[in-house]
């Protein structure tokens, strides 16, 4: 990423280190050194970077002593130089800067004390609202999934109710199925004797036809015999 202090591409390592400026060098870094004396065994110590005569046990630093310095956020050289200001338009305010000096490759990475702390601070209560959003997100999320698996549960319910009501609809028309071949089966039976009686109601009125026949050729038969034998009154 290129930071918007230094206008280079590099690493923004958003990395501190808890550090005691040297009270001579008011700029500077102490040495953290461990002692070895036979009075202070393996007790740690912070002395100024320049040999001068500043010595401060680290169990003795009071806590707004310390100061937190931030590695570079251009190149990633390190740990940055600190410059303190005493006099001009900034009095009293810190500087970090790239710990490579000036025309010897410094990526030119330099930063208000005071600014970081306040990105540092923004970009704090940036990550809280998000953090914030994401959980709230996440219930939001975890309710409409306890809403949907409520609805698969009744879908599910429904499903096994239908396919009950479809298993009795099955039945239904296996029994159906049944009565309808019995009645194909009977509706044939009865075709077959009103086809019977048919062709017997045909020869009945066959011959009742004949019989009216006979009987009209009889009677055409008597009643000629009978004209002929009568005599008439007036011969």
């Amino acid at each position: 990423m290129i930071h918007q202090n230094c206008n280079r591409e590099g690493v923004w390592e958003k990395r501190y280190e808890r550090c005691l400026i040297c009270s001579f060098c008011n700029s500077r870094i102490c040495h953290r050194k461990l002692s070895r004396t036979a009075e202070n065994p393996n007790r740690w110590f912070y002395t100024c970077p320049h040999d001068k005569k500043f010595n401060k046990w680290e169990d003795e630093v009071k806590p707004h002593e310390w100061i937190l310095v931030p590695y570079c956020g251009g190149c990633g050289a390190g740990l940055c130089r600190v410059k303190r200001f005493f006099s001009g338009s900034s009095p009293g305010r810190i500087m970090f800067l790239c710990r490579i000096k000036e025309g010897e490759g410094s990526c030119g990475y330099r930063v208000w004390q005071d600014e970081l702390q306040a990105m540092e601070a923004r970009e704090a209560e940036e990550k809280k609202k998000r953090e914030a959003e994401a959980v709230e997100a996440m219930i939001n999320n975890q309710n409409q999934f306890n809403v949907l698996r409520e609805h698969i549960a009744s879908t599910k319910d429904r499903l096994f109710q239908i396919e009950a009501e479809v298993s009795c609809c099955e039945v239904e028309m296996r029994l159906l199925k049944l009565q309808l071949e019995k009645l194909s089966k009977n509706k044939e039976v009865l075709e077959g004797k009103h086809l019977i009686a048919s062709n017997e109601l045909e020869q009945s009125q066959k011959l009742l036809e004949e019989k009216e026949a006979e009987q009209n050729a009889a009677f055409d038969r008597a009643r000629a015999l009978l004209e002929d034998r009568i005599v008439p009154a007036y011969v």
